[in-house]
C-alpha cells in the first residue's frame, strides 16, 4: 500500500469516527431541546442550545430557531424577542439561506434601535454586514460593521464584542485576496482608516492583521472560543496571503485542535479547506486534494453551502492543475450548485430592497437628528443672546451708577470747597469782631478811667504864682485803633 493511499485511509477513518461523534452530540442535544418546554422563560436557554446545534447539524439548528420563533413572548420583553430574531437570523445566514437571513437580521435590528437595545443593535448590525461580506458585496459590508463598531465605541463595550473585529478582519482578508473592484461606496462614515477608491490590498492586510489580533485577544479575555477559532484562522490565512506558508499551517492547525477540544466542529471544514489552499499555493496539488476532500466531505454532512462551495473550488483548481479534468468538472459544477443555492436572484433582489429601505430610515433618522442639533443651537444662540443682552444692560447700569456716583462726588467736593471758603469767611469775620472787641474793651477802660479822673475832690489853691500844669493833648485812632494816652498832672 502506497504512502497516499494510507493517509487517505487514515483520514478516512477519522471522517468516519468524526461524523459518528457528530451524530452522537447532534441526537443527543436535539433530545436536550426537546424536552425544555416551549415558554417565554426558557428560551434563553433554547437558543443557545439551537445554536450549540449548529456545530453539528445546521438544518437542525435552523428547524429549532424556527420552533423558537413561534413561542409567545410577552409584549414588554422587547430583548428578548429580539435575540430571538438574531438567533434565526444567524442560523439561516450559516445555512446559506441569505434572503431569510437579512430578513430577520433586518427586523432584529429595527426593533433594538427602537427599544434602544443596544447589545442587541450592535450585533444586528455586524452580522448584516457579515451576510453581506458572504455575498461579496464588501463595501456594503464595511458600512454595517463599521456602524456596529461605533455603536460599541461610543457605549463603550468593544470588548465585549469580539466576534465584530473578527467580522471586519474577515472582510479586509478578502478584500486583499479580491484586488481593486468597483463599488457603489468609496467612503464609509466615520472612519480615517482606509478607503475603498484609493486603498491597496497591502493596505486591506494590514488591517486584517490588527483587527484578528484584536479579536483574538477579546475573545480570550472574554473565554469565546468560537471567535478564538476564526481570529486563529485569519491570522493563518494572512500568513499564507504573506507567503509565510509554515506560519500559516501552523496557525491552521492551531484552530482544528481547539475546535476538537471545545467540540466546535462547524469550522473545521473552512479549516481544512485553508490547509489545502495553503499546500495549493505551494504547488503540493495531492495534499491540497487530501484535506480538499476532507473539507468537503465535513461541509456536505453539516450541509454549509458557503463551505461546499470552497472546498468545491479548491478541489476544481487542484484536480486542473493535477490533469485529472473529470474531476475537475465534478467540482466545478458542485461548486456552481452550491453557489446557485447561496446567492439567488430573489435573494439579491430582497436584500438590496431590505437594505435601501434600512438605508432610507437612516437618512431619515440622521435628518431627524440634525433637525434635533439645530434646534438645540438655534436654543443655545438664544440663551447666550439673552445673557449677552443682560449683560449689556448691567453694564450700563454699571455705566450709569459710576457716573453717577462721580457726580455725586463732584458735587460733595464743590459744597466742601463752597463750605470752606464760608468757614474762611466767618474765620475772618470772627478774627475782626475779636478786634472790635477788644477795641471797645479798651475803650470801656478809657471811659472808666476818664470817669474816675473827673471825680475826684479838688485841693487847695495854690499861690497864683505859681504855674500850672496843663495836660498833654490826647490822640486817638491810632495806625492799629488803639487808643495812647497820658496821665493827666496833678
Amino acid at each position: 500500500m502506497s504512502l497516499l493511499h494510507k493517509v487517505l485511509f487514515l483520514l478516512l477513518l477519522q471522517i468516519l469516527f468524526l461524523f459518528g461523534t457528530l451524530y452522537a452530540q447532534s441526537d443527543s442535544l436535539l433530545n436536550e431541546f426537546n424536552k425544555i418546554p416551549k415558554t417565554a422563560e426558557n428560551i434563553s436557554k433554547l437558543i443557545d442550545l439551537s445554536f450549540e446545534i449548529t456545530d453539528y447539524n445546521v438544518d437542525s439548528a435552523l428547524h429549532c430557531a424556527i420552533q423558537i420563533q413561534q413561542i409567545s413572548i410577552p409584549p414588554n420583553n422587547y430583548e428578548l424577542y429580539c435575540k430571538s430574531l438574531i438567533n434565526i437570523g444567524t442560523i439561516s445566514k450559516i445555512s446559506g439561506n441569505y434572503g431569510e437571513a437579512n430578513q430577520y437580521l433586518s427586523e432584529s435590528l429595527e426593533y433594538a434601535e427602537k427599544h434602544n437595545l443596544i447589545s442587541c443593535a450592535i450585533i444586528s448590525l455586524y452580522q448584516i454586514g457579515d451576510l453581506n461580506r458572504c455575498i461579496g458585496l464588501f463595501d456594503q459590508s464595511l458600512l454595517y460593521l463599521y456602524l456596529s463598531k461605533n455603536l460599541a465605541h461610543k457605549n463603550k463595550v468593544n470588548q465585549q464584542h469580539p466576534e465584530l473585529y473578527d467580522r471586519i478582519s474577515s472582510t479586509f482578508f478578502q478584500l486583499a485576496e479580491n484586488g481593486q473592484q468597483i463599488y457603489k461606496l468609496t467612503k464609509i462614515p466615520n472612519q480615517n482608516e482606509f478607503n475603498l477608491e484609493k486603498s491597496t490590498p497591502q493596505d486591506y492586510i494590514k488591517l486584517c492583521k490588527t483587527y484578528a489580533d484584536s479579536a483574538l485577544l477579546f475573545s480570550e479575555l472574554n473565554h469565546n472560543n468560537r471567535t478564538k477559532l476564526s481570529s486563529l484562522n485569519l491570522l493563518g490565512a494572512y500568513y499564507r496571503h504573506q507567503q509565510n506558508y509554515d506560519k500559516a499551517i501552523e496557525y491552521f492547525g492551531k484552530a482544528v485542535e481547539l475546535a476538537k477540544q471545545t467540540n466546535c466542529k462547524i469550522d473545521i471544514s473552512n479549516y481544512y479547506t485553508n490547509i489545502a489552499g495553503t499546500y495549493f499555493a505551494q504547488k503540493q496539488y495531492e495534499k491540497a486534494i487530501d484535506y480538499g476532500l476532507e473539507a468537503y466531505r465535513m461541509a456536505e454532512e453539516l450541509n454549509i453551502l458557503v463551505y461546499k462551495s470552497t472546498a468545491a473550488n479548491i478541489l476544481r483548481l487542484s484536480y486542473i492543475e493535477m490533469k485529472d479534468f473529470e474531476n475537475a468538472l465534478t467540482y466545478q459544477n458542485l461548486e456552481a450548485c452550491a453557489r446557485a443555492s447561496m446567492i439567488s436572484l430573489q435573494n439579491l433582489n430582497q436584500i438590496a430592497e431590505l437594505d435601501k429601505k434600512y438605508q432610507t430610515e437612516q437618512k431619515l433618522k440622521e435628518i431627524e437628528h440634525q433637525k434635533n442639533l439645530l434646534d438645540l443651537k438655534n436654543a443655545e444662540v438664544f440663551r447666550r443672546n439673552i445673557v449677552i443682552v443682560c449683560m449689556l444692560i448691567a453694564c450700563m447700569i454699571i455705566i450709569v451708577g459710576i457716573f453717577y456716583v462721580h457726580k455725586q462726588k463732584a458735587v460733595v467736593i464743590k459744597q466742601k470747597k463752597e463750605i470752606h471758603e464760608k468757614n474762611e469767611v466767618l474765620f475772618s469775620q470772627k478774627e475782626k469782631i475779636e478786634k472790635q472787641y477788644k477795641r471797645l474793651e479798651k475803650l470801656d477802660i478809657f471811659k472808666e478811667s476818664l470817669t474816675h479822673a473827673g471825680s475826684r475832690p479838688k485841693k487847695s489853691a495854690q499861690p497864683n504864682h505859681a504855674p500850672q500844669r496843663q495836660p498833654h493833648s490826647t490822640t486817638f485812632g491810632t495806625k492799629n485803633d488803639a487808643v495812647d494816652y497820658k496821665h493827666v498832672g496833678r
